[in-house]
């Protein structure tokens, strides 16, 4: 299967409803910004027979600066969005 990506969504959305790419373009900027901020929030998001987005709590952990091999640089926690397939769970 060919990877997708927004450009294609857009396309999609351009053709389903007959509307400029512009317009396509507009309403799927929306839908990301809408699942951003709601999942930013702190809400989690189920899209029955599509994907569950969540937010997780990441723990602060001692890394290698990738910039000078041998030094070691702490990241503090953070928070990140997940999501899960749930068209294929196997991915």
């Amino acid at each position: 299967m060919a990877k997708k990506v927004k450009q294609d969504v857009i396309e999609y959305v351009r053709q389903k409803f007959g509307i400029t790419e512009a317009e396509a373009e507009a309403y799927a900027e929306a839908t990301i910004e809408g699942i951003t901020n709601l999942v930013t929030a702190g809400h989690e998001l189920h899209i029955k027979n599509f994907a569950r987005w969540k937010t997780v709590e990441v723990a602060g952990r001692e890394h290698h600066n990738p910039s000078q091999p041998g030094q070691k640089v702490w990241k503090p926690a953070h928070q990140k969005i997940t999501c899960k397939n749930l068209i294929d769970p196997e991915k």
